[in-house]
């Protein structure tokens, strides 16, 4: 094959930033750098496309025929996804569809549209490698979870520097913009990395569809220096890393006692609230960490139990001033809707959020309206109760899901969580917090 296109489809909001495809952007670049390490030889060249940025015009004029063209899928640009796939394949191009939403409905995509190829379920380069030499048959390509130790570095060969600039040139812009709270003097370039792959938590959390049911496992502390300092030196010797195995803290054991930072290098991480103490807090600060994306869900203790979190409402208090006193800024992220929602534990956990933002521990937060996606224990139970919800379509009502979920399982409305999330917004502003969501609900 000629040319592989990795493609992110714009993702589709009611209250756009200029710049929210960053992070996608960067994901995409990461996944083109392993699939170069596992698959170097069996195509000439690739590119990156993200259609917050690229017009569609712009992706089809690259696109010759035998391209391999590849989209990420999730809830909010499925639809956009599948009208660049169909124009993939108009220019002759092999099709393939990855990403949680694949994952999720997979079967359906295929019967109602022929023109894809190959829908990617679960981690993409080993599959991608399938497809490459033209060992993946058409249809649904499952590799099982990799076994990090064996993968290869990250490997930019073939990547033009100007390319790379420009990613790093609208992450920097990103952050200038004060979006993402304030900004420093000097901006690294922005890069996506996973040093560990699968989920701490099987059985899975009851709302997610995402996860494959795959155990955690992490590259070596080796590898992961010798990854770092390859993505480093391919992004100007100067870069922020996004690190977003599903828990970085699951696997802080790998470095033992000689875990340290590396020269050019600091570090955003997922972490879990039980798994962190002031010795692991330190060790973060130590690596190079100096941002942390941390769920603390809600600010009831028995809408932690349902949720099946191992952790109290006291303990995530403790553990984002562990970080806060390492100088690690903290992203907290909770949720609203958890099973037997009441007006009262709604706003314990909105009072919860402000207490942390008034204590100054955090620079960001972000609350999300609990949604059971397909593949969930959650979504299984309510289709029982509401066969009408899942018509078998890959496209799915959230409004309806949202809805449906509210009515059977809490007591309260999506009026309650607008009036909840008005407090937090107003409370955030006045600590200096930022945030992700002006409203609490959003459909796409």
């Amino acid at each position: 094959m000629a040319t592989v296109h990795f493609v992110f489809p714009r993702i589709q909001s009611r209250w756009p930033t200029s710049l929210v495809g960053v992070a996608a952007s960067s994901s995409i670049v990461s996944l083109y750098s392993y699939a170069n390490s596992i698959g170097w030889g069996l195509y000439d060249s690739g590119r990156c496309w993200d259609s917050s940025f690229h017009t569609h015009d712009e992706i089809f004029g690259e696109i010759v025929s035998g391209d391999l063209v590849c989209v990420t899928s999730t809830l909010t640009n499925i639809r956009e996804g599948l009208e660049i796939l169909r124009g993939a394949k108009l220019k002759g191009a092999v099709t393939a569809i990855g990403g949680p939403w694949a994952t999720a409905r997979g079967k359906e995509i295929l019967v109602h549209h022929p023109w894809i190829d190959h829908v990617v379920v679960g981690e993409g380069e080993l599959p991608l490698k399938a497809i490459l030499n033209g060992s993946a048959p058409r249809g649904i390509c499952r590799v099982r979870a990799l076994e990090l130790s064996g993968l290869p570095v990250p490997n930019y060969d073939g990547w033009q520097k100007p390319l790379l600039k420009w990613y790093a040139d609208n992450y920097r812009a990103m952050i200038r913009s004060g979006e993402y709270g304030p900004a420093p003097k000097e901006i690294p370039a922005y890069a996506f990395y996973q040093s560990a792959r699968g989920c701490i938590q099987i059985p899975r959390c009851a709302f997610c569809g995402v996860r494959t049911g795959d155990w955690l496992s992490p590259r070596t502390a080796d590898q992961f220096y010798a990854d770092i300092r390859v993505v480093r030196d391919a992004n100007g010797g100067h870069v922020h890393i996004f690190d977003a195995s599903d828990s970085f803290t699951s696997c802080i054991n790998r470095f033992g006692s000689s875990g340290h930072a590396t020269d050019g290098v600091t570090f955003t991480v997922f972490a879990r609230t039980d798994e962190i103490t002031p010795r692991i807090a330190s060790i973060l600060r130590r690596l190079g960490v100096t941002k942390v994306s941390l769920g603390i869900e809600s600010g009831n203790n028995g809408a932690l139990g349902a949720l099946g979190k191992h952790t109290t409402v006291r303990q995530n208090h403790a553990t984002v001033h562990y970080l806060a006193q390492e100088g690690i800024n903290v992203y907290i992220n909770y949720l609203y809707g958890v099973p037997e929602e009441t007006s009262a534990s709604l706003a314990q956990t909105v009072q919860h959020v402000l207490n942390l933002c008034e204590e100054g521990c955090v620079y960001r937060a972000k609350g999300r309206v609990v949604t059971p996606l397909p593949g969930s224990r959650w979504y299984r139970e309510l289709v029982r109760a509401h066969p009408e919800l899942d018509t078998g379509s890959y496209i799915i009502d959230t409004e309806a899901l949202v809805k449906s979920w509210l009515a059977e399982r809490t007591n309260i409305g999506l009026d309650d969580i607008e009036k909840a999330h008005k407090v937090f917004t107003d409370g955030a502003k006045e600590c200096g917090v930022t945030f992700s969501n002006q409203t609490a609900v959003w459909f796409g």
